[in-house]
């Protein structure tokens, strides 16, 4: 049975979280909540936004949601406070990479110590860059796109602030990647490896989805497993189903139970398809992760967890080869000499970081700066515009203070993750699945550069925001007794 809570505010409220919540607020809250996740579904479709021009629109949509709820907002309840307030440290860290990014693209360069901005000599001697920046121009970009990813998150914690809103977006989105990953399977094997909007001019013969890059969509794609697991498992528990008395194989709840893991596996076949090594591998440990915890916090003793983690990679196993995506395995067998390529790319980052460890060669500036500094055994004539390891190439950019306090802020979030998860016993879900998105990320961006494209980071930042926000204190009280 489920206590409800009776909730009474009091006659002299002292903060506006003890004011009764307006109908009108929520309802503006709600139509916020679809046009976020409407953008989230939508931005991977031209190439992952990974275009100036579609970067644009995407920057557009955003601001204008942002202006709208705000001006909205300010007439339904003009002393209502952000959520943001809330989260103070995460934006202050946020902003401080803007500022920075903005600083590295001014004229100071002459003001400050040579040893800060060295080059290599060749360059040096010819070089006439006044700005710390070897791209200015990119840098302040870059941190207009900072600016817009702020913005977003702002609108994420005022829709997360009522938990069960926040569980719905984890379920439109869930919906919204299994599409995509039906899309991706139906282009690979039925329309000729196309793109949805154009030829695929790489990767041909794997899965890309809308994606470019088949790395990129197996990060998306891995979000949506992750999400599943967590929404599928956290459903089990939820107390109108542990009420039903109806056990048999066609009931309600089992058949919607076994809807889920049918887009769960349609989403799994996908990122086999995608022969991303690291995608399976990071989508593997985030989603056993996932359930972990999830089985953990409902009390199932450690047998039922290991037995029930076994027979999901068993069939995980089996399902592979009969969905014909063996590649994988091959790619993971053969995988030294790109390995050997790999590192050679890093060790040339790693001495990049040596070069200029505290100011960086700008935010944005990673191909024009690895330019500059590469050196046998890298001799292909192609650009390399990203650095295969987000954390290396945040150091190149930004040096080793700036460029750690996306992490900090990441970690952060963490750890309001983790406590909220320690500290609840309902509505684990979505904390769940954002630990296991940051596991996923954080796997992924050792050797990749995923999180860089925007149709990935917005999601990211989109499930774990919801998985810290604060939640309102009518909503917390009301959820402590069920």
């Amino acid at each position: 049975m489920i206590k409800k809570l009776k909730y009474e505010y009091p006659s002299h409220p002292k903060t506006q979280d003890d004011l009764p919540s307006s109908s009108d607020y929520t309802k503006l809250n709600d139509r916020l909540a679809v046009y976020l996740v409407a953008i989230l579904l939508l931005a991977p479709i031209p190439l992952g936004s990974n275009r100036p021009v579609w970067w644009l629109v995407l920057g557009l949509a955003i601001s204008g949601g942002a202006v709208w709820h705000l001006l909205r907002g300010m007439r339904i309840a003009p002393n209502r406070r952000l959520q943001m307030m809330k989260h103070r440290q995460i934006f202050i860290l946020g902003v401080s990479v803007v500022g920075f990014g903005v600083i590295q693209a001014l004229p100071i360069a002459d003001m400050l110590p040579g040893f800060l901005l060295r080059l290599p000599g060749s360059v040096a001697s010819t070089s006439a860059i006044r700005t710390i920046s070897v791209a200015p121009d990119a840098s302040l970009l870059a941190a207009l796109r900072l600016i817009i990813y702020l913005i977003f998150l702002v609108l994420v914690f005022e829709v997360a602030a009522q938990p069960n809103r926040g569980e719905r977006i984890g379920w439109m989105l869930f919906f919204g990647i299994t599409a995509h990953a039906v899309w991706g399977l139906i282009s690979l094997n039925f329309l000729g490896d196309t793109l949805l909007l154009g030829e695929k001019f790489a990767y041909q013969g794997v899965a890309t989805g809308t994606f470019v890059n088949r790395n990129s969509y197996a990060t998306f794609l891995g979000f949506g497993i992750v999400l599943g697991v967590a929404l599928s498992l956290g459903r089990r528990a939820h107390p109108f189903n542990r009420t039903l008395h109806d056990r048999s194989w066609l009931s309600p709840e089992r058949v919607e139970m076994l809807a889920i893991w049918v887009m769960i596996s349609l989403i799994a076949l996908a990122l086999l398809a995608t022969q991303s090594r690291m995608g399976v591998f990071a989508t593997i440990i985030a989603g056993l992760l996932t359930f972990v915890v999830i089985s953990i916090k409902q009390q199932y003793s450690v047998k039922s967890i290991i037995a029930t983690g076994g027979v999901g990679l068993f069939v995980l196993a089996t399902v592979a080869p009969l969905g014909g995506n063996l590649g994988v395995l091959e790619r993971f067998l053969f995988v030294e000499q790109a390995s050997e390529t790999r590192l050679d790319f890093y060790r040339q980052m790693i001495g990049m970081i040596e070069a200029r460890p505290f100011t960086g060669y700008g935010l944005d500036a990673f191909a024009a700066a690895f330019e500059l500094h590469r050196a046998p055994p890298i001799t292909s004539p192609r650009v390399l515009e990203l650095g295969h390891n987000s954390y290396l190439t945040l150091w190149v950019e930004l040096g080793l203070f700036f460029g750690s306090l996306p992490l900090i802020a990441l970690i952060t979030a963490a750890g309001v993750i983790i406590q909220r998860i320690l500290r609840q016993t309902t509505n684990l879900a979505m904390p769940a699945a954002a630990l296991g998105v940051l596991c996923l990320g954080a796997i992924h961006s050792l050797v990749d550069f995923s999180l860089e494209i925007p149709a990935n980071l917005l999601v990211f930042l989109a499930v774990v925001a919801i998985g810290a926000a604060h939640w309102r204190k009518r909503e917390a009280e009301t959820i402590q007794g069920l």
